[in-house]
């Protein structure tokens, strides 16, 4: 197989830490299998190491065996052109014990191999998705109790805010951000990075520029589908050239994209707003207008 430099280097680079980050579909698990195969056939003994000292770690249960199958097929593969290699021999009996699984099957392997260190009893078990649900459900719950005795003034800002009936969309985002956090590396970095973002003008966060950069790419289409809605209703109906309605349209428009991002995030939504209503306007005058065209000329 015909490597890119870039992935010839992940499968040839040793004596340091290593992140393949690449789309999907691009080969991460080609080039980790051949990086585990030249690491087992190694032609220094001193720096080959043996199959059932790998530890391969996936996210899925599919994604391990998809490992292991592509190691024993190569071994196999390697063995038919080397059939008295007595390495390649070992290495393909020990590829059954080598740790190739999931995050929680090693953890799982892990507790289980140093009970006694840790004091857990033997009937310990990966908790179920059901299980872990529940759990985190009656947790916040409970936050949420003592939240509204401790902390009620800010419990009442977000009632005011989030809620309606019940205080089930704060228990909402209460665990997208404990599962969001779960996911970060550094999570006290990143909140206390977060918190000085937050600090800023509104118009000097990164969130704002973020904001900004989504409205202008939407409001960019809306108005180039509302200029072809405008070129057609011209054709067919020239006294909408005196419209004041599309005068403020196209003003409204300019103003959108030839201030960004110095306009105050506030202008700009309003801005947005009015260009969102217009753009319904302009589709709905666009489908008539194609409309009145296709019935003249199907009647000619």
């Amino acid at each position: 197989m015909v490597w890119t430099s870039e992935q010839e280097k992940a499968i040839t680079m040793r004596n340091c830490g290593l992140i393949v980050s690449a789309a999907a579909g691009s080969g991460k698990t080609s080039v980790l299998v051949e990086r585990l195969i030249q690491i087992l056939m190694d032609d220094a003994p001193e720096t080959r190491i043996p199959a059932n000292w790998l530890v391969v770690v996936t996210f899925t249960s599919d994604a391990a065996s998809e490992v292991k199958i592509r190691l024993t097929q190569t071994l196999e593969k390697q063995l038919q052109q080397q059939p008295e290699n007595n390495w390649l021999q070992q290495q393909q009996i020990l590829l059954q014990s080598a740790h190739i699984s999931t995050i929680s099957s090693f953890c799982f392997d892990f507790i289980r191999d140093n009970l006694t260190d840790q004091e857990i009893t033997s009937g310990f078990r990966i908790l179920s998705e059901a299980e872990s649900s529940l759990i985190e459900a009656k947790a916040a719950d409970q936050v949420l109790n003592d939240w509204h005795i401790t902390h009620s003034a800010e419990m009442e800002y977000l009632w005011r805010c989030f809620c309606e009936t019940n205080d089930q969309p704060i228990e909402k985002i209460l665990m997208d951000l404990h599962h969001f956090l779960s996911s970060v590396p550094f999570r006290k970095l990143w909140k206390d990075m977060t918190l000085k973002n937050l600090k800023m003008p509104l118009n000097q966060s990164i969130y704002c520029k973020q904001f900004i950069h989504q409205l202008h790419m939407i409001v960019s289409d809306i108005i180039t589908q509302n200029s072809s809605a405008l070129e057609l209703s011209y054709d067919l109906y020239p006294t909408l050239k005196e419209n004041t309605l599309y005068t403020y349209l196209e003003a409204i428009s300019r103003l959108l994209l030839e201030n960004i991002p110095p306009i105050d995030v506030f202008q700009y939504a309003r801005a947005y707003s009015c260009v969102t209503c217009f753009s319904v306007s302009s589709s709905i005058c666009k489908n008539a207008s194609r409309e009145y065209i296709r019935n003249n000329c199907s009647r000619q």
